[in-house]
């Protein structure tokens, strides 16, 4: 009897040690794990633009917010005035000279508030997948239940690290006072 119970329990053991061997060994045949997208959190900066002075044509009613990416100096200058916002210009035309277009770039972001005293763009979640930058972009103010309900349109410049190898698309979840959310991708022109 002694000898069963022996035999029994070295028999376990060898069993136990055959799957931690077995584990251990290369798989071979089968299907691969598909590949999963490499995800980085990526370097940015912001610059509130405050609100755009008079009103803003590209919205309507139904719009939560608007995405623009500039791979260069001459298509901010082309594309957008920080003058028709009541933020501080000279910080903003500064944000835009010192971004580095080799190695950087600039995501424009407008949501939608109603106008208050206090109004901005809050950015997180702000990271690189494959070929694509993705982020949100949330509208920030005073409380939108007291005061005046006219509409206004809150925006900021994002100066985003990408390296020498630059993201094919940006992809932003813009949300709004009321919490609307829209995702917005912009393709980045080949030559950036």
């Amino acid at each position: 009897m002694h000898r069963r119970h022996f035999l029994a329990a070295a028999g376990i053991g060898l069993s136990i040690t055959g799957g931690c061997l077995q584990s251990s060994l290369p798989t071979t045949g089968g299907e691969d794990p598909p590949p999963v997208a490499a995800e980085t959190t990526v370097q940015y900066d912001i610059q509130q633009l405050g609100v755009r002075h008079g009103s803003s044509l590209q919205f309507d009613s139904a719009t939560t917010g608007q995405l623009d990416v500039f791979d260069s100096s001459a298509a901010v200058h082309r594309t957008l005035s920080v003058a028709d916002y009541d933020g501080e210009t000279p910080a903003s035309r500064a944000f835009v000279d010192e971004t580095n277009f080799d190695t950087e770039l600039l995501v424009h972001v407008t949501s939608v508030w109603p106008k208050r005293d206090f109004l901005g763009i809050r950015v997180r979640e702000l990271d690189r997948t494959s070929d694509t930058l993705t982020g949100t972009a949330t509208a920030i103010g005073d409380d939108p239940t007291e005061g005046d309900d006219t509409l206004a349109f809150p925006a900021a410049l994002v100066r985003v690290s990408v390296g020498e190898e630059t993201p094919e698309s940006v992809e932003f979840t813009i949300v709004d006072y009321l919490e609307n959310k829209k995702t917005v991708e912009e393709p980045i022109s080949a030559d950036a």
